[in-house]
């Protein structure tokens, strides 16, 4: 945590769930008049099961962020909107 810049993680949350969030704003219109509407967004295990890696501080919390925004907007988009996040593990694992 110490080592974490305030630029390295307004950056990480800027790609990470700005960026998002910005993507699933501007394509909910579109996504309302399709009957498959769908946003699916590829996230990490890492929000889930942080580890004690310290230069991935940053990146850890902004996918717990990423990971809590996906469970929201399914609530604020009801039902017109499938939402999904995939957090895939990889071979070793985090943790």
């Amino acid at each position: 945590m110490e080592e974490v810049t305030v630029e390295a993680w307004n950056r990480v949350f800027a790609v990470n769930v700005l960026g998002v969030f910005l993507v699933a704003r501007a394509a909910v219109p579109m996504l309302r008049e399709s009957p498959d509407g769908c946003i699916v967004n590829t996230s990490s295990i890492a929000g889930l099961r942080p580890s004690s890696l310290g230069r991935l501080f940053h990146m850890q919390q902004a996918t717990a962020a990423l990971g809590n925004l996906m469970k929201t907007l399914p609530n604020a988009l009801g039902l017109e909107v499938r939402v999904n996040a995939v957090a895939p593990v990889g071979s070793k694992g985090i943790g």
